[in-house]
């Protein structure tokens, strides 16, 4: 079944694209915590922010990556290229339009574009090359 074969890969892209992202974001949270915090209230921040990346990246994956992969398909535009700026250019796109809090705006894109590179590149490497190479 085409489903069960496609599952696998598609975790792997949203836990790398994850742990990528996270690794900004949660390297970022663990340096503008205070001075007096403490390392383990530091590293949970650093696991909060790699949650909360996970959540985002499998929601993007979800609604934005499963729609672009039929439409690449659909136009014959799959290759490496296609899927990492699509999926970059959507990944800096949403926190642009779904965030409403200006704190650390800046990296929310960033973070984004980063997660929707990663998780488009690694799609296409472990799942949609092999798929459109059988013409699927």
């Amino acid at each position: 079944m085409e489903l069960r074969r496609a599952i696998w890969p598609f975790f792997k892209s949203v836990i790398a694209a994850s742990v990528v992202a996270g690794m900004i974001g949660g390297s970022l949270a663990a340096v503008l915590q205070p001075p007096d915090i403490g390392f383990s209230s530091a590293l949970t921040g650093f696991a909060v922010v790699l949650v909360f990346t996970f959540i985002a990246v499998l929601a993007g994956a979800v609604f934005i990556g499963l729609p672009a992969t039929l439409l690449l398909w659909r136009l014959n535009l799959e290759n490496t290229m296609s899927y990492a700026f699509t999926g970059g250019g959507c990944g800096a796109l949403l926190p642009v339009l779904l965030v409403p809090e200006p704190y650390l705006f800046e990296i929310y894109p960033l973070m984004g574009a980063v997660a929707g590179v990663v998780a488009g590149a690694v799609w296409w490497h472990t799942y949609r090359r092999h798929a459109a190479k059988d013409g699927k």
